[in-house]
C-alpha cells in the first residue's frame, strides 16, 4: 500500500512538472512597451522556409515592410526581417507553439528586439515576448475601422489598472488608433 502512495506521489509530481515547463507568463503592455527597442506595425511580404544544416531544422525568414514606427527608429517602408523555427520545406512542416502565425498580406503590431547576424549588411530583428509580441489588425468592416485583436487568440492582455482597465482578446474591439495611443501612453 505504501508503495502505492509513493508512486502515485511520484507520477503525480512529474505530470505537475511536466505540464509546467512549456508554460509562458503573460505579459503586459507596459512590459511589452519597456522591453522591445522597437514597435511597428507592419505588412508581412513575404516568407521563405529552409533546412538550417547547422540547427538540423526547418526556419523561415519572414520579411514585413513597415507601414508606421510606434516607438524606435525603423524607417516607413523599410523592411524588417525575422528568422523563425519551424515552417514548411518540400511537403515537411515543423511549427513551435510560443510562436506567432503570420499569414502572406497580413498587417500586425509587432514588438520587436534588434539581433546580432552573421552577415553584417542584414538587420534581424526577434518579436519580443514570442506570440505575446504580435497583435493582429483585421478590417472590421461592421464599425468601418480596423481592430487589433490578440494573436492566435492567446490570453487576454489587461491594460493598466483595476479601476480603467481595458482587455484584449479576440472579442472585445480595441481600434488601431487607440491601441497605438495605449502604446505610447506606456513610453
Amino acid at each position: 500500500m505504501k508503495l502505492k502512495i509513493i508512486l502515485s506521489a511520484i507520477f503525480i509530481g512529474i505530470l505537475f512538472s511536466n505540464s509546467l515547463k512549456g508554460q509562458m507568463i503573460d505579459l503586459t503592455l507596459e512590459e511589452l512597451v519597456k522591453n522591445s527597442n522597437h514597435i511597428v506595425h507592419c505588412k508581412l511580404k513575404k516568407m521563405d522556409s529552409y533546412i538550417n544544416k547547422d540547427a538540423k531544422g526547418i526556419y523561415t525568414d519572414i520579411y514585413f515592410e513597415n507601414i508606421n514606427s510606434v516607438k524606435g527608429d525603423i524607417k516607413k517602408s523599410e523592411n524588417i526581417r525575422i528568422t523563425i523555427y519551424g515552417g514548411t520545406y518540400n511537403g515537411i512542416t515543423t511549427y513551435s507553439p510560443h510562436y506567432p502565425s503570420f499569414n502572406i498580406n497580413e498587417e500586425s503590431i509587432l514588438f520587436l528586439n534588434k539581433i546580432e547576424s552573421k552577415i553584417p549588411e542584414i538587420t534581424k530583428y526577434a518579436i519580443y515576448g514570442s506570440y505575446f509580441g504580435k497583435f493582429d489588425i483585421l478590417n472590421d468592416k461592421s464599425i468601418n475601422e480596423f481592430i487589433v485583436l490578440r494573436n492566435k487568440g492567446y490570453s487576454e492582455l489587461v491594460i493598466g489598472n483595476f479601476k480603467e482597465k481595458i482587455v484584449i482578446d479576440n472579442i472585445t474591439k480595441v481600434t488601431l488608433n487607440n491601441f497605438k495611443e495605449m502604446i505610447k501612453s506606456c513610453l
